[in-house]
């Protein structure tokens, strides 16, 4: 058992300060982390500085997010630049192959473990997510109202009852979304679990993990209320496949009402192999520092486990330096 947690910081952080991996890796380890994830912005460029510190010793690898590094025909950041819930076989085919090009990056820079999206749902005529999302930015503006009105005020009183009515609103149509979306999911997961078929064996041959993340998104896959039973039924039929857990993400989903942020921490915790930290707010937004939004740490970190799991800090590029090594510092201190 590791004497202490594997923590890492995301090079997503650096995303809009860095042009060179060198000087990314070497700021990496001045903010206190012996461990870096190549984030789904590590471009071509940043490669050669990359290897370069990893030989040094600078720092290690934790693991990287698919794709990794950036195809050079592709805009980063590029996680979803190809998805295997695709039902076209040529996509199918890119997404397999760019995968396997992060695998042999992995391998190249020692790092155990890769983190996929799975891309999302698709819906023929109108995408629900449009509506859902305009729906809750009501919410929100008209929670924020009625708490900036003055208490015991007829205003405020007025103010109250229009939020709960556009909330009660809201979530009858995400429970509504819900529940059409677990159908649909089904033969998006059957084309997910194929594609990660495909490519198991080459995991398994090079000894790294290949997770699925939970995403933010409302169409995103796998999808929330099913996302357990699915990711821990591909851990069992293969070999290299498991949960990843993204906390912020939980979050999210969790204020839209799409999840119970517990819940879901405790069904998908069983057999997740690593976790992205950072903390979200309670209006949704994510990536703050830890202990700068509403997430229970204290909940969550009784699911964390040290001998099996990786934790990467995932934060935003405007958190400052300041903020990042306290994070570090918080998560160190839930062990």
């Amino acid at each position: 058992m590791p004497e202490k947690p594997i923590i890492a910081l995301s090079t997503s952080y650096f995303r809009r300060s860095c042009s060179d991996g060198y000087e990314m890796m070497c700021k990496c380890a001045e903010l206190g982390f012996e461990y870096a994830e190549l984030g789904h912005n590590t471009t071509m460029n940043l490669v050669e500085g990359i290897l370069k510190a990893v030989g040094e010793g600078v720092v290690k690898i934790s693991s990287l997010h698919n794709f990794c590094p950036v195809p050079p025909f592709a805009t980063p950041p590029a996680p979803n630049l190809y998805s295997p819930a695709t039902s076209s076989k040529a996509e199918s085919a890119q997404w397999r192959r760019h995968t396997l090009a992060t695998l042999a990056f992995a391998v190249q820079v020692g790092a155990g473990r890769v983190v996929s999206h799975a891309g999302a749902l698709s819906y023929f005529f109108v995408n629900p997510k449009t509506a859902l999302e305009r729906e809750y930015a009501k919410t929100i503006a008209a929670r924020e109202a009625a708490g900036e009105g003055e208490g015991g005020s007829e205003n405020a009183e007025k103010l109250r009852r229009e939020f709960e009515e556009l909330q009660s609103r809201y979530l009858k149509k995400v429970e509504k979304f819900a529940a059409g979306a677990e159908k649909k999911a089904e033969k998006f997961h059957g084309r997910i679990f194929e594609n990660l078929k495909l490519v198991d064996e080459d995991f398994k041959k090079a000894g790294v993990l290949l997770g699925i993340e939970n995403r933010d998104g409302y169409c995103e896959l796998p999808f929330d209320t099913k996302f357990a039973a699915f990711t821990q039924g591909c851990a069992e039929k293969l070999s290299s496949a498991r949960p990843w857990i993204d906390i912020g993400h939980v979050m999210v989903k969790s204020c839209k009402g799409v999840v119970d942020f517990c819940k879901f921490i405790e069904e998908a915790s069983r057999g997740a192999c690593w976790w992205h930290l950072h903390d979200c707010d309670a209006s949704a937004r994510d990536h703050l520092a830890i202990g700068k939004g509403a997430i229970d740490f204290d909940f969550a970190k009784k699911f964390f486990d040290k001998s099996s799991q990786i934790f990467t800090l995932e934060l935003n590029g405007r958190v400052s330096a300041e903020d990042v090594v306290a994070s570090r510092k918080r998560v160190e201190d839930m062990f």
